[in-house]
């Protein structure tokens, strides 16, 4: 009986596993697409309550690292998932293109497509173990490409910021405000690299809203 038990405490644990992960990209799905709908009215009323000097520098500032970042994500996201399609329909994978589309929809938010890629390696792999684990191979061959050549400089010059800051700044997105900080952490982060180098280099631009305010 007891030996009975530990299978089934171990699924039970998979089962609500998964559907906790599954949650937290549905929850991040929602966020990313309100944000992308109401974006702007939440920032203006935000920063109506600023001084301009302050405000207008760090709204624009936000709104253009949004719109890069998700430029870049958008980018990577259809290059990974159009190599991976192309491959699937080589090995003749069942729904290889639907597959393919759901990585490539998944991949705009940061590690969501990985579980995407996880989930479809294992449906085919029960189907085919062999077939799975061509999969596999060629998945990670891919993602290894995008990530190490492709990646770097597409969101580095997209952001302004390093490889290493991107991921720390994802990472600590995840920690401090779960599926939120996946959607917000790299354009704050990089709006924040702006503002240190405007305290330190002040723009012309930047010198004029100042003065102006100062009248």
């Amino acid at each position: 009986m007891g030996g009975n038990s530990k299978p089934i405490g171990a699924a039970i644990t998979l089962v609500l596993d998964t559907a906790g992960n599954a949650f937290k990209v549905l929850l991040t799905l929602v966020l990313t697409f309100y944000l992308l709908l109401n974006g702007n009215n939440l920032w203006e009323g935000f920063f109506s309550l600023l001084p301009a000097p302050i405000g207008v520098p760090i709204q624009r500032s936000l709104r253009q690292n949004f719109q890069n970042y998700y430029i870049g994500q958008v980018t990577l996201a259809s290059l990974n998932g159009t190599l991976i399609t192309l491959a699937f329909l080589a090995l003749k994978v069942p729904f290889g293109l639907l597959f393919g589309l759901g990585i490539a929809v998944m991949g705009i938010i940061p590690f969501a497509g990985a579980l995407t890629v996880t989930v479809i390696t294992i449906l085919v792999a029960l189907q085919n173990f062999w077939l799975g684990l061509k999969v596999l191979i060629i998945v990670l061959a891919i993602d290894q490409s995008m990530n190490n050549l492709v990646a770097p400089r597409i969101l580095g010059e997209l952001t302004g910021l390093s490889p290493a800051l991107i991921l720390i700044s994802l990472l600590v997105g995840l920690q401090v405000a779960g599926p939120l900080g996946l959607i917000i952490a790299v354009p704050l982060a990089s709006s924040f690299k702006f503002l240190l180098d405007e305290l330190r280099n002040p723009s012309p631009e930047q010198e004029q809203l100042v003065e102006s305010s100062a009248l």
